[in-house]
């Protein structure tokens, strides 16, 4: 979960400035921003999950 908040502060550190994201975060609030870390949290999770299963299907053609 590191590795995400990581992300978050990246993503965020980035487009803070834009006029956008100031009136988002002045009318969502933190909703709006927990909705979007659960979002990035799945996007990691899953890209993990692809990750392990490429390395297992690596390990299994090598053992045959």
């Amino acid at each position: 979960m590191e590795s995400l908040n990581e992300e978050f502060r990246r993503i965020y550190k980035h487009y803070h400035k834009s006029v956008v994201v100031r009136e988002a975060l002045n009318f969502f609030s933190w909703g709006y921003y927990k909705h979007y870390i659960r979002y990035l949290e799945k996007e990691y999770v899953e890209k993990k999950r692809k990750t392990f299963l490429k390395g297992l299907e690596k390990i299994s053609s090598s053992a045959e």
